[in-house]
């Protein structure tokens, strides 16, 4: 089961220093789990996070929310980016071959809506949480979780 070990509220400003600071915590193989309600913040974080990793937002960054997966190639790592929000079951998940994904690789995995299907919880190595903050609109109350 992941544990909570840090909340933090951000602003969209702010995002690329969480996002430098997270990847210092990320190593091959790990399996990110991304929720939270939508326009929470989800894919932001992950685009300023592969930025912090290397990626050349320039030559392609997108949600996968119709496409289900995108996959970036870095110099040190293979990064699959899962949006599991148009998915109705986790056979959905089967038959398209998805669940190969989870098994341990030298790659990093990154799944939005990773809440969706219980099924997938065993997988993941660390969550984010992603919620809106009272303070301000574009604030952000981030939950982090590992194992």
């Amino acid at each position: 089961m992941l544990k909570p070990y840090a909340v933090q509220t951000i602003s969209y400003d702010n995002l690329t220093t969480f996002s430098k600071q997270f990847t210092k915590e990320l190593k091959p193989k790990d399996v990110v789990a991304l929720t939270g309600v939508i326009g929470a913040g989800k894919t932001t974080f992950l685009r300023h996070l592969l930025s912090e990793m290397g990626l050349c937002l320039e030559s392609g960054f997108s949600s996968p929310t119709f496409t289900i997966l995108n996959q970036y190639e870095l110099p040190n790592v293979l990064i699959n980016h899962i949006d599991l929000y148009r998915l109705d079951s986790f056979t959905e998940l089967e038959q398209i071959d998805l669940i190969s994904l989870f098994e341990p690789t030298e790659s990093m995995t990154f799944v939005e809506w990773a809440d969706k299907f219980e099924e997938l919880e065993p997988y993941y190595t660390k969550r984010l949480h992603f919620d809106y903050s009272s303070h301000s609109p574009t604030e952000r109350l981030i939950t982090c979780y590992a194992r």
